[in-house]
């Protein structure tokens, strides 16, 4: 006989019936994917950019020297001191400081330590070495870089027209040394010519600062240099020396014949840088001129011309020699002397 019980139907569960099984899957999966759309759209909203720059700052980062000072370091420039050591009070800053803006996120934040600061598009210093970068940092501390000077220096330098005025029968030249060659012969006794040339010599050497050197030659037909200083070349221009040649001026006399390319010659051996040549030119050719600036003369003449009456126009022994060397020219005339 049948049992009643094994013909009852059995009764299923929601763990054994599939097609409950089958529904919780299905929904189940559309929450699944309902969440990871929401976490897509959520993500990037972290930063407020792409998630393509979330993913560009990976990588290792170093502790940043954000004190006063260090982005110097970066710029270049000796290194300055550290400042900001111990126990420092932290600057207060004002509303209108900006130290880190509120807005900024954590990426922009990361990358403004990591990365050197862009050079400004504003005013900046065009001085050798004066550009460096600047900022303020956590803590406040003072340094100093090494870099360019500036000198400013004084004296005479080399060249034309540089170094110790003097003036002599009005042609001016400024040098740091000097000789005088005047013609004594006896052609220079007339209207006292000789005794004008000593005075406006004197003249000459005292507008001369002590730092200056000079040399002293008198000629006819045999030189005459002026011992200064037991020197017969160039000496300084001290007021003893000075005092020595407008003593021995009183010797010298105007008489004999004339060799001007000797004299010349011996001032020229000196090497002062300028030359103050005075005669009246007597017997005085173009060849003995042509011989002496043949080599590379290294110094200026300036050439005084005594003779009566005014100046012939056209060219010149004396003429020649002064624009060959740099120098200039000048005619006096002794007609005038003593009126």
């Amino acid at each position: 006989m049948y049992n009643l019980h094994d013909l009852e139907p059995r009764k299923r569960g929601p763990l054994t019936d599939w097609r409950s099984l089958a529904l919780s899957t299905l929904i189940h999966s559309f929450l699944v994917i309902l969440a990871g759309l929401v976490v897509m759209q959520v993500a990037p909203s972290v930063t407020g950019k792409p998630l393509e720059m979330v993913r560009g700052l990976r990588g290792d980062i170093s502790a940043i020297d954000t004190r006063a000072g260090a982005s110097a370091r970066i710029a270049g420039g000796s290194p300055g001191e550290d400042g900001g050591a111990g126990n420092v009070e932290l600057p207060r800053v004002s509303k209108d400081t900006q130290f880190l803006a509120p807005s900024a996120d954590p990426g922009e934040m990361i990358l403004a330590d990591a990365l050197p600061a862009a050079k400004s598009s504003g005013p900046i210093s065009t001085e050798a070495g004066a550009e460096a970068a600047s900022g303020l940092g956590l803590i406040p501390g003072t340094g100093s870089g090494g870099g360019g000077g500036v000198g400013i220096g004084s004296g005479p330098a080399d060249g034309p027209g540089v170094g110790y005025g003097t003036t002599f029968f009005g042609t001016e030249a400024k040098a740091r040394s000097f000789a005088f060659v005047i013609d004594r012969s006896g052609s220079m006794a007339f209207q006292d010519a000789l005794t004008v040339a000593k005075s406006e010599l004197m003249g000459s050497l005292r507008k001369l600062p002590p730092e200056a050197r000079i040399a002293v030659i008198f000629y006819n037909q045999v030189p005459k240099r002026v011992t200064v200083a037991g020197e017969l070349n160039l000496a300084p221009a001290t007021e003893s020396n000075k005092a020595q040649v407008e003593k021995q001026l009183e010797k010298l006399l105007p008489e004999g014949g004339t060799d001007h390319m000797e004299a010349l010659k011996i001032a020229i051996a000196m090497n002062p840088e300028v030359i103050f040549f005075l005669t009246d030119a007597d017997l005085m050719t173009y060849s003995d001129v042509n011989k002496l600036i043949q080599d590379d003369l290294k110094v200026r003449i300036q050439t005084i011309h005594f003779s009566p009456g005014s100046d012939f126009s056209g060219t010149s022994p004396l003429k020649k020699l002064a624009a060959s060397t740099g120098g200039s020219y000048r005619h006096v005339d002794i007609n005038k002397f003593g009126k």
